[in-house]
């Protein structure tokens, strides 16, 4: 029995749509790890700080693209409190768009993704 794509599209977006995912790469000392409410986000450097890592972080843009850039910066926030940043200076943003082919046996069909990404410095703030 055949599934329609109807059916089968909105399964496979409800599974693979909702999930932030993260990276840091550690450039300095680290320190314990923090509660992500604290981590703070800068447009521009506090006077006094001083950078552990690279933090970055993506989310699929499903329905709201809004909720999409939430989700990321919510990651982006557990990836700096995982090394020990208090705060995160934001060094870009950008959509990537993600190719994906999927088939069967008497099928194929590909469907493009959006996805929201952020990047910044992972800092510990001295003074703001």
């Amino acid at each position: 029995m055949k599934k329609p794509i109807a059916v089968i599209l909105p399964i496979c977006f409800l599974l693979t749509g909702c999930f932030a995912t993260g990276t840091a790469i550690v450039t300095g000392q680290t320190r314990p790890a923090l509660d992500p409410a604290i981590v703070k986000l800068f447009a521009e450097p506090p006077t006094k700080y001083e950078t552990i890592g690279l933090v970055e972080a993506k989310a699929p843009v499903g329905f709201d693209e809004q909720e999409a850039v939430n989700d990321a910066i919510l990651e982006l926030k557990n990836q700096a409190a995982n090394i020990g940043a208090d705060g995160i200076i934001l060094t870009g943003s950008w959509e990537n768009s993600v190719s994906n082919t999927y088939g069967g046996t008497d099928y194929v069909y590909s469907v493009v993704d959006e996805e929201k990404v952020v990047k910044g410095k992972a800092i510990v703030v001295i003074q703001e």
